[in-house]
């Protein structure tokens, strides 16, 4: 693959201090500026226009990846490394608390921001409501709650008809309860490896850093009406601090005025154009089905050549003429 062609990954655009809304394109942003690697990001908000249909999306010359893992393991093959200063053991110990982090903590979060009830309906509804631009804000906030329960069912083994019977049964408070306490007690572990140190291995950030960072800033950043699970977070200082510490060294505030990262003018007109003529084409059909609008037919009306007119009318006047001469 020629070393001139850019690598760019298109992501969810950032809110509340944050570089992006969603953890998956974080922690592969965050690994990108530890390895140093060239990478173009584009903010978007809508994954529909997306080559996969979701974000974020890695695209190098003719590789396209989604997954974090994928993308991970390309930039170490273009010499984009941020583990190699890394011992086995080390390594090994940031696959473990990487697995950890994905098994035991992503649950809690994912619960925290979708299956919370208030949380979801004030806080996490509207705001990707206000994100997405109509007619995808009607769509993809309750796709993403349907997909975070699946995966967190999944997580704990449960198949679908074990899903639908839970739901039914109203044992949801018994899952909330372990998702709960595993996710307390992941980041009660994190706290106590962390410790007094900046990073996790040594004086540089490697792969866990930016998974922990992706994973935990949402958590601490978005304003939840209701999170117990932030608070946990809140209450660890060191890595409070330690999300603060990235976000300032590696995603600094973007100066007024500035567009930091952006998509292309070209590339965001096409974009918005597109939206806009789905938008149009959903309203229209969402009216007309209702009944809001309605399509009257008028029954055509053939009149007459005035030619004829004048030739009838006169044919009129000739007979008027010969009847009052007869009389």
């Amino acid at each position: 693959m020629p070393r001139t062609q850019p690598m760019t990954l298109e992501v969810w655009e950032g809110r509340w201090g944050l570089p992006s809304i969603d953890t998956t394109s974080l922690e592969v942003m965050a690994y990108a500026k530890f390895s140093g690697a060239p990478l173009k990001v584009v903010k978007l908000r809508n994954p529909f226009f997306t080559r996969t249909g979701r974000l974020p999306v890695f695209s190098h010359g003719s590789t396209i990846l989604e997954n974090p893992a994928d993308i991970v393991l390309h930039f170490r093959k273009e010499n984009h490394n941020a583990d190699y200063e890394l011992s086995p053991k080390e390594s090994a110990d940031v696959v473990a608390y990487a697995s950890l982090v994905h098994s035991k903590l992503l649950p809690g979060i994912l619960h925290n921001q979708w299956l919370d009830e208030n949380n979801y309906i004030e806080f996490t509804r509207p705001n990707f409501a206000k994100i997405l631009p109509i007619p995808f804000n009607y769509y993809y906030p309750g796709a993403f709650q349907r997909e975070a329960r699946r995966r967190l069912f999944s997580a704990y083994g449960l198949d679908h008809t074990a899903q639908e019977s839970m739901m039914e049964d109203g044992f949801m408070s018994t899952i909330e309860t372990a998702v709960h306490k595993n996710a307390v007690e992941c980041l009660t572990l994190l706290s106590n490896r962390l410790g007094d140190k900046e990073y996790f291995f040594g004086q540089s950030p490697c792969f866990l850093d930016a998974v922990v960072f992706a994973h935990l800033a949402p958590l601490l950043k978005f304003p939840f009406p209701n999170s117990p699970l932030q608070n946990h977070l809140k209450g660890c200082p060191n890595l409070v601090a330690f999300i603060e510490r990235i976000l300032l060294r590696y995603f600094p505030p973007t100066p007024e005025g500035i567009v930091d990262e952006d998509e292309p003018f070209r590339e965001k007109l096409k974009r918005n154009i597109g939206a806009a003529l789905v938008a149009g084409s959903a309203m229209l059909a969402y009216a007309f089905f209702s009944g809001i609008l309605r399509i009257q037919t008028q029954r055509r009306v053939d009149y007459p050549d005035i030619n004829e007119m004048e030739e009838d009318y006169g044919e009129e006047e000739k007979v008027e003429e010969q009847n009052e001469n007869q009389e």
